[in-house]
C-alpha cells in the first residue's frame, strides 16, 4: 500500500470514527429540524387551495390559431382592466395587486383553451373569483371586438382540499437539513476537540509522547472499590 494510499485510508477511517461517536447529535440534529419543519407546516403556514376554469377561443374554419392574439388574451385577463371589474363584481373584497397575485393563466402548445387558476387561502373565493374572472373576461372582449368567440367550457368548483403546503416535502426538507447540519456540527466538534486519547495525536501535532497511564478495566475498579471499603470497615 503505497502512502497516498494509506493517507486516503485513515481519511475515511477518521470520518467514520467522527460520525460514529458523534452519532446521538446528528440523530438529535435531525429530530429538532423535523420536528421544527412539522411546526411551521402545520402551526405557521395558511393553508391555500386552488380552483380553475376553462374558456375556449373560437377560432373560425380555416382560420390559423394566432399564438400572439393567444398571449394578448392571457395578459388582458389579469389587467387592470378585467381585475378591476372582478373586484367590483365581489363587493370589493381584496385589493387589485392581491387579486392578480392569486391569479395565473396558462394553455398547452397549440390549444385554444386558457385555464385561469386562482390560488387562496379559501377554497370557496378561490373558485368564485375563477368563474367570476372567465365571466368578466368575455364580456370585456365582447365589448372591445364586437365578436363573441369566447366561450366557458368548465366552471370551477370548491376544491377543500390544499395544495400547499406539502408536507412530506417539508417534512423531508427539515430532515435532510437537520442531518446536513448533524454531520457538520459533528465534524466541528471533532476538529476543535484537542483531548489527548493515543500517541496518535501527539505524532500528528509532531509532539513526543513522554509516557502512557495504562485504563484500568472496569472489573478492577470494582474490585479495588470493594477492597477499600473492606478495609474501612475493619
Amino acid at each position: 500500500m503505497t502512502e497516498t494510499d494509506q493517507e486516503v485510508v485513515i481519511s475515511v477511517a477518521d470520518i467514520l470514527t467522527a460520525l460514529r461517536k458523534h452519532l446521538n447529535l446528528i440523530i438529535g440534529m435531525t429530530l429538532i429540524a423535523t420536528m421544527f419543519a412539522f411546526i411551521v407546516t402545520f402551526f405557521v403556514m395558511t393553508p391555500k387551495y386552488e380552483s380553475s376554469s376553462e374558456i375556449l377561443i373560437d377560432h373560425r374554419v380555416g382560420e390559423p390559431q394566432d399564438i400572439q392574439t393567444i398571449n394578448t388574451y392571457k395578459e388582458l385577463i389579469t389587467s387592470s382592466t378585467v381585475l378591476r371589474k372582478v373586484v367590483k363584481t365581489m363587493n370589493g373584497s381584496q385589493t387589485i395587486s392581491k387579486l392578480k397575485s392569486e391569479i395565473s393563466v396558462s394553455n398547452q402548445q397549440g390549444s385554444q383553451i386558457l385555464t385561469i387558476k386562482v390560488r387562496t387561502n379559501n377554497p370557496n373565493r378561490a373558485a368564485q373569483t375563477a368563474n367570476v374572472t372567465a365571466a368578466v373576461f368575455r364580456q370585456r372582449i365582447k365589448k372591445i371586438t364586437h365578436i363573441d368567440n369566447i366561450s366557458v367550457v368548465s366552471k370551477a368548483a370548491a376544491r377543500h382540499t390544499p395544495v400547499s403546503p406539502q408536507v412530506s416535502r417539508n417534512l423531508l426538507f427539515g430532515a435532510g437539513f437537520g442531518l446536513v447540519l448533524g454531520i457538520i456540527s459533528a465534524f466541528m466538534v471533532s476538529f476543535f476537540d484537542k483531548t489527548v486519547r493515543s500517541e496518535k495525536f501527539l505524532r500528528e501535532i509532531k509532539l513526543t509522547c513522554l509516557g502512557t497511564i495504562p485504563e484500568i478495566p472496569n472489573k478492577l475498579q470494582t474490585t479495588h472499590k470493594l477492597s477499600s471499603r473492606r478495609r474501612r470497615l475493619d
